[in-house]
């Protein structure tokens, strides 16, 4: 008969230490011999892995992936997904928001896994609207407008005139003496 330090009974059982562990089997046989066995769980230190912060940036644009691991046991192999395969570090120019992960493995066969999201803004647009002719002493309205990632625009002139507000994008212009 087989008997563990576990209490079971059997040839094979199985265990989950959370900590390196002995675990001693004692076999005793029809004429009531006994041997005495150890066997020794080692419980290896998990990696620790980090891949970067995130990161925002411009459509078209590129950055740089770059991750570390400390723990566990070295050397380690790098498997990230989204296509990027092996290697600790990856440029990247994705076309939309993308979160990138990526998973460590230690000598010991032992994991863990990190999250990077590289955020893409959309290329801000503006147009400024048809030129306009207007006589000395008139003012101009302008309609400009702006689409992609643009929130808000800012008037401004290359002549000595005013804008009822440069922050509007239908403002007015009144020109100066120096823009005729």
């Amino acid at each position: 008969t087989f008997a563990w330090s576990t209490n079971e009974n059997g040839t094979t059982i199985t265990v989950c230490p959370l900590v390196t562990t002995d675990y001693f089997v004692t076999v005793t046989d029809a004429n009531g011999c006994t041997d005495v066995d150890v066997i020794t769980v080692t419980v290896a230190p998990s990696p620790a892995v980090d891949a970067g912060p995130d990161v925002t940036l411009c459509e078209g644009l590129s950055t740089t992936l770059l991750v570390s691991a400390s723990g566990g046991t070295p050397p380690y192999t790098y498997a990230w997904d989204n296509g990027l395969g092996a290697g600790d570090s990856h440029t990247v120019t994705p076309a939309h928001t993308t979160t990138y992960t990526v998973t460590v493995t230690d000598a010991n066969g032992c994991t863990a896994t990190d999250m990077v999201t590289v955020t893409v803004d959309p290329i801000p647009t503006v147009d400024a609207g048809l030129d306009n002719d207007i006589c000395a002493g008139e003012t101009v309205q302008l309609n400009g407008s702006i689409g992609g990632g643009a929130t808000s625009a800012t008037w401004g002139t290359s002549g000595d005139g005013s804008f009822n507000n440069p922050n509007l994008l239908n403002a007015i212009y009144t020109p100066g003496p120096n823009d005729i």
